[in-house]
């Protein structure tokens, strides 16, 4: 079997609506090429890398904005989130799993 790989990061995943984009190209993928498989590879959202490295830089030096960063980084995946995931279960399950690893941030 063939494999094809496609990476989508940064602005191709800048918010839900991107996610919708990369959704409805695997669904097409899958429809066209049956005889392939394809592999999606996800980076950061637009931004996140950033915002990342400056709640490093923010952390290292034992500044509040640390937390407040956390706290767009977290905001923005919460929000993907409920635009993409309808299922309210699944939803509840992410939604609390990124509210731990947050909190597990926090303590740094």
């Amino acid at each position: 079997m063939d494999w094809v790989v496609y990476k989508f990061g940064g602005t191709g995943l800048a918010n839900a609506d991107c996610f919708e984009r990369v959704r409805a190209l695997y669904q097409d993928f899958q429809e066209k090429n049956g005889d392939k498989q394809l592999v999606l590879v996800l980076s950061a959202m637009g931004g996140i890398t950033n915002l990342l490295a400056e709640a490093l830089k923010e952390a290292s030096l034992k500044s509040s904005k640390y937390g407040q960063i956390l706290d767009e980084v977290k905001e923005r995946h919460l929000k993907a989130l409920n635009i993409l995931v309808e299922d309210r279960e699944l939803k509840d399950e992410f939604t609390k799993e990124l509210e731990d690893d947050f909190d597990d941030l926090n303590y740094i």
